[in-house]
């Protein structure tokens, strides 16, 4: 049994995106408002290794591997949320 709940998981989620385009080289534009519906297209300038860097950022803090065949089939970041829920119950 996971100590996070959804809204956690989201928040965490949503904090790690955060991080990763501050840090980012490619000046990553954010949507304005981000939701479980926001698809990681909207994240402009959002490469493979901003995507790995976030990756990390996730594994790191829920202490978990994630597939990275699986994350490439997630196009939002609910589906990320529901995707950490997942391996977080297993």
């Amino acid at each position: 049994m996971s100590q996070y709940t959804k809204e956690d998981i989201l928040e965490v989620v949503l904090d790690a995106l955060k991080k990763t385009a501050q840090n980012s080289p490619n000046n990553v534009v954010l949507p304005e408002s981000l939701t479980r519906d926001t698809e990681f297209k909207k994240a402009q300038n959002l490469d493979s290794l901003d995507n790995i860097e976030l990756i990390a950022r996730l594994e790191e803090h829920f202490q978990l591997m994630m597939n990275d065949k699986k994350w490439i089939d997630l196009k939002t970041l609910g589906e990320v949320c529901d995707y950490i829920e997942l391996k977080l119950s297993q």
